[in-house]
């Protein structure tokens, strides 16, 4: 007989067993309820001993998964999230190392580093992720075990726009380059408004612009600027119309920042002293010597709009919208309207109105009492002169012999 004996941490269904015709002997081991690591067995026969070591392991019940680090991050197209995705495991018993986590995108662009990572020492696993070329939300989930997943909602911004000093223009008649402080400013670039099909606006019938429009925002030398609209046109123009903070200082390289969801760009530009710009009604006409103009937008003394069917008079005092006229006293800051019921805030530098190719007198230049950013200048329609003709205004700043020109437009007269 060959007597076999366990000990420490195990127990034997008998406590000896005999050998067959091959001299082998065995049983079974059963591992007691507190085994935890090297668990010995010795067996003796005939005044000779061996040890069988065995290692005992105790069963893991995992009993969480939560986030630990990750959620709610932004990325540019096509580059990685700066942090990865971390998950916490914890175990009721067992070890809460080599633990499998499954990860998985669920929806959106992205893609991981590995569909499924083990955990620590600690409990902890994770992941990195890449953003995908298509902008929008994006989901994953990390799951171990038979536990729910937890989830990570990540973003994937469009990349940032691409600026240029070119991409500046008047708001009112589109001059490129002729933009100054309060006065309004468009920028047309790529980029600027690449989730949205037609036109943004501020949404406010009457009151402040919102300074961020459509997830922009801008800012003009160190300042933000409110928005009037963005827009992503049908012939796939791009482009934000803003007002140029009044405490922008005039100068050639003045930085302007863009930011598009996540992604941001930065060009420096001329801001000029004064832009006067006209604004255009929807109306065009052929002038001689200039061809195609667009129609300004001049008010008539009944409220009308001067239109083709419906002409400027000689004689009569009229109204223009324009923009980018210059300081004004008293001054009006951003994004705001002159003092209600108080003394208009007029234009400090001369205001020069072209009829024809003519000087005509002006009555007053101000600012609107209720559209921000825009300036109105009264003038009389000049006698003698009928027909199709150029019109224009002219700024000259106090103390400089520098004029600034808005581009021609056209008005009609009978």
């Amino acid at each position: 007989d060959r007597d076999v004996t366990g000990v420490q941490t195990c127990a034997l269904p008998i406590s000896s067993t005999t050998t067959d015709v091959n001299g082998n002997a065995s049983t079974n081991v059963t591992l007691s309820s507190s085994a935890n690591g090297a668990v010995s067995v010795t067996v003796s026969a005939g005044g000779h001993s061996a040890s069988f070591n065995i290692t005992a392991v105790v069963p893991t019940q995992i009993s969480s998964i939560t986030k630990a680090l990750g959620d709610n991050q932004t990325a540019i197209e096509n580059t990685a999230f700066v942090s990865p995705l971390v998950v916490q495991v914890s175990v009721a018993s067992g070890s809460l190392a080599n633990q499998v986590v499954t990860w998985a995108v669920t929806s959106g662009s992205a893609t991981l580093s590995a569909n499924s990572t083990t955990t620590n020492s600690s409990g902890s696993a994770q992941v990195t992720a890449q953003a995908g070329g298509t902008p929008g939300a994006v989901t994953v989930t990390a799951t171990v075990g038979n536990l729910s997943p937890v989830t990570f909602t990540l973003t994937v911004s469009p990349p940032g726009p691409q600026l240029s000093s070119g991409t500046f223009e008047n708001g009112a008649d589109f001059q490129k380059g002729s933009i100054s402080p309060c006065g309004i400013a468009t920028l047309i670039a790529p980029g600027v408004a690449p989730n949205i099909s037609g036109v943004v606006t501020s949404f406010n019938l009457v009151g402040y612009l919102n300074y961020t429009v459509a997830n922009d925002t801008v800012t003009v030398g160190g300042a933000q600027a409110p928005i009037y609209n963005v827009a992503n046109l049908s012939n796939g123009t791009q482009q934000i119309t803003f007002q140029v903070p009044c405490t922008v200082t005039a100068g050639s390289n003045v930085p302007v920042v863009v930011t598009v969801g996540g992604g941001s760009a930065t060009v420096n530009t001329t801001v000029l002293p004064a832009s006067p710009g006209v604004f255009q009604s929807q109306y065009t006409i052929n002038v001689q010597g200039f061809g195609t103009l667009p129609v300004a937008v001049v008010l008539k003394p009944d409220g009308t709009l001067v239109s083709p069917t419906n002409p400027a008079r000689q004689g009569e005092k009229v109204v223009a919208y324009v923009t980018g006229m210059g300081p004004t006293l008293p001054s009006v800051t951003t994004n705001a309207l002159p003092p209600f019921g108080g003394v208009p805030a007029a234009v400090t530098d001369q205001v020069i109105v072209g009829v024809n190719n003519a000087g005509v007198p002006v009555s007053f230049a101000q600012l609107s009492e209720d559209l921000i950013g825009v300036g109105l200048v009264g003038f009389t329609v000049p006698t003698g002169v009928t027909g199709n003709v150029v019109f224009s205004i002219g700024v000259i700043p106090p103390g400089s012999s520098t004029a600034y020109y808005s581009n021609p437009a056209a008005i009609y007269i009978q």
